[in-house]
C-alpha cells in the first residue's frame, strides 16, 4: 500500500511541491524496504544524498519515520549507517463492524496490526443516532483517552453504501435505515477521515490483503449469515457498481416471483438467510424426531444438515433448495465475472460445497478455484481496518505535501481535511 501523490499536486509543480513529492517517494521506499539506510535510499530513488538527507530529516520531524539503530558497514569498512523505518506507531486507525446482533471494534497501528479490540451486543434500538452513539463510546473506550492519535476510521455495514459520501443508502432487515449519513457526524467527533463501505466489500479487502485472495486478479467473496451478499474485486480493486449495489445477490432469482409484491429481502436471501433457515427448521422439527434430536446439541443450520445426512425426508426437503440456490449463486457469479477465485464465508458453505462443485463442473467450462475465506466472521473487522489505512496514508501524504517551511502539525492537517 502506497502513500498517494497524484491527487495532491497540479501538472506544474513549484519547488515546495517537488520537495514534497520527493518526501512521499522516500516514505514509500522506507515503508516497503525499511529498515533502510540513507545511502540505499539515494541509490534506489535516484535522488542526491543531500536531498535524501534533507527529506529524511523532515520525515523524522513529522513522525512518519524513526531511526532504528545501525546497519552493517560496507565491504570496505567505515562508519555503520543509521537505519530508518516507517513509524507504524506514529498513529492509529480504527475498524468498526456493524452487525445485527453485535458490533465489533478494533484499534490498529499504521501497518494494520490490531492492537486492541472489543465487541458489544447490539442494542434493541438500532436507530442511526443510537448506533453512532455506540460507535463513539466504544472507540473512546478502546482509545483510552488517546483519540487524538486516530488517523482514520473504517466501517463495514450490512447494506448498500455510497462510499464517496459515506451515506448508507439502504440497510434493511432489522435496521430499516435509508439515506443515513454515517460519516459526517463521526468525522466531526473524531477529527479524522471516516470511510464507510458494505461489510462484504471490506471483508474481501482483508482477504485480498492478507487472506485467501492474495495473488488473485479477480476475486469473488460470498458471505452468508442473517443476510447473504457478495463482493467483487477486479484487478484487486473493489467493484461497487453504478448504484453501489454490485454483489447484492440476496435478490438473485431462479424464477419469476409468484406474488404481486416483491420480497424486500430478495428470493435468494429468503432461502439462504440463517434466520430464515432457523425458522423453517424449528417449524419442521415438530414433524421430525431426527431434527428434534440434533437441535438439542446443534444450531439450526448444522442440525438440518446432520439430519439430512441421515436421510431424514423432512430435512432433505429443506436442505435441497439451500444447496441448489447456493450453487446457482456461485455459478452465476463465476459466469458473470470469470474470477480466479471464489471465496466462501458462512456456516452453510461447510455443507453445500459438494453441490457447488458439482454444478460448476456442469455449467462453467472455466471453473474458478473455490475455497473457504481465511478470516470468516473476523473478516469484516479486519477489512474495516484495511479500509481505514489508505485514508490515513492520504492524510500523512497531505502533511508532507504542505510547505516544508510551515511544518503544520498532524492535528492541523486533520482539522483542515474537513
Amino acid at each position: 500500500m502506497l502513500f498517494p501523490v497524484h491527487n495532491l499536486f497540479g501538472q506544474r509543480m513549484n519547488a515546495p511541491d517537488m520537495r514534497s513529492v520527493n518526501g512521499i517517494q522516500l516514505l514509500n521506499l522506507i515503508h516497503s524496504r525499511g529498515p533502510i539506510s540513507r545511502a540505499e535510499l539515494s541509490k534506489l530513488s535516484g535522488l542526491s544524498k543531500p536531498t535524501v538527507s534533507e527529506q529524511v530529516s523532515r520525515l523524522l520531524r513529522v513522525g512518519a519515520v524513526i531511526e532504528t539503530g545501525q546497519g552493517e558497514s560496507g565491504g570496505s569498512g567505515g562508519k555503520r549507517p543509521t537505519m530508518v523505518s516507517f513509524n507504524a506507531a506514529g498513529g492509529k486507525v480504527a475498524g468498526v463492524d456493524i452487525g445485527a446482533e453485535q458490533m465489533r471494534f478494533a484499534i490498529a497501528d499504521l501497518e494494520g496490526r490490531i492492537l486492541r479490540q472489543m465487541k458489544v451486543a447490539a442494542r434493541n434500538d438500532k436507530s442511526p443516532s443510537r448506533v453512532r452513539e455506540q460507535i463513539e463510546r466504544s472507540l473512546l473506550s478502546l482509545c483510552g483517552g488517546g483519540e487524538q492519535d486516530l488517523r482514520a476510521i473504517g466501517i463495514g455495514v450490512p447494506g448498500r453504501v455510497d462510499c464517496t459520501s459515506g451515506v448508507v443508502l439502504e440497510l434493511g432487515n432489522v435496521f430499516e435505515w435509508k439515506n443515513v449519513d454515517l460519516r459526517t457526524p463521526l468525522e466531526a467527533r473524531f477529527g479524522c477521515p471516516v470511510r464507510v463501505d458494505n461489510d462484504v466489500n471490506v471483508a474481501l479487502a482483508a482477504e485480498i490483503r492478507n487472506g485467501a485472495g492474495q495473488g488473485a486478479h479477480t476475486t469473488v467473496l460470498i458471505q452468508a449469515g442473517t443476510g447473504i451478499g457478495s463482493a467483487i474485486a477486479i484487478g484487486r480493486k473493489l467493484h461497487h457498481g453504478a448504484h453501489w449495489a454490485a454483489g447484492e445477490i440476496g435478490h438473485f432469482t431462479t424464477q419469476p416471483p409468484s406474488g404481486k409484491e416483491s420480497n424486500p429481502r430478495g428470493q435468494m436471501e429468503s432461502i439462504l438467510g440463517e434466520d430464515q433457515i432457523a425458522q423453517r427448521v424449528k417449524t419442521a422439527a415438530k414433524r421430525s424426531p431426527t431434527l428434534r434430536r440434533f437441535l438439542q446439541t446443534l444450531g439450526p443450520v448444522s442440525a438440518l444438515f446432520a439430519a439430512a445426512a441421515e436421510r431424514d425426508a423432512i430435512a432433505l426437503s429443506l436442505a435441497s433448495p439451500i444447496e441448489n440456490y447456493a450453487a446457482v449463486a456461485v455459478a452465476n457469479l463465476a459466469l458473470a465475472y470469470d474470477p480466479d477465485t471464489v471465496l466462501l464465508s458462512g456456516e452453510i458453505f461447510r455443507y453445500v460445497l459438494p453441490a457447488i462443485e458439482k454444478l460448476l463442473s456442469r455449467t462453467v467450462p472455466w471453473s474458478p478455484k473455490v475455497r473457504p475465506a481465511r478470516f470468516g466472521e473476523e473478516g469484516v473487522l479486519m477489512g474495516a481496518v484495511d479500509t481505514a489505512l489508505p485514508a490515513a496514508y492520504e492524510q500523512m501524504a497531505s502533511l508532507l505535501a504542505a510547505d516544508a517551511s510551515t511544518m503544520p502539525t498532524i492535528a492541523a492537517v486533520k482539522a483542515g481535511s474537513h
